[in-house]
């Protein structure tokens, strides 16, 4: 079974969430993993892009969106879809649904930040990984992380 962990910004900033999902992928890619970050629309996913070459001076985390790995993809991909995590062992969950085949992950991270509706949606997806036999847990960080 997965490791399931949401991380609960105590402020309400989508850039905050993303600039954390970037730190959490950049975390899991220095401990060697595959990481793929499933952004909830094609505007997200372009955003992390920008953000993992940006987010923080003297960092850098190899990554590419799908449509752009070619053969040889790096260590982070960025997508919209979890079919296409193949060979991945890390998910940083940014849609606002369960994420399908979710079991086939070591480790799934939520970043959330205190938006309600966004909130809402992460405590829908606590449960549907329950009813799913694992035990998520959740942290709740500072906009420091």
């Amino acid at each position: 079974m997965p490791r399931v962990e949401f991380y609960v910004l105590d402020a309400v900033s989508a850039d905050a969430r993303l600039r954390l999902a970037c730190r959490l992928a950049e975390e899991a890619w220095a401990e060697s993993h595959q990481v793929f970050v499933l952004a909830g629309s094609a505007d997200e996913a372009r955003r992390m892009d920008e953000l993992l070459w940006t987010y923080r001076d003297r960092s850098f985390v190899p990554h590419d969106l799908v449509e752009n790995s070619g053969p040889n993809p790096p260590a982070v991909l960025i997508g919209t879809a979890s079919s296409q995590a193949t060979a991945r062992d890390v998910l940083v969950n940014l849609a606002a649904t369960l994420p399908e085949g979710c079991e086939q992950f070591a480790r799934i991270v939520e970043p959330l930040d205190a938006d309600a509706e966004r909130r809402q949606k992460g405590r829908e997806r606590f449960r549907g990984y329950r009813e799913r036999g694992m035990t998520p847990e959740s942290h709740n960080v500072g906009l420091d992380r």
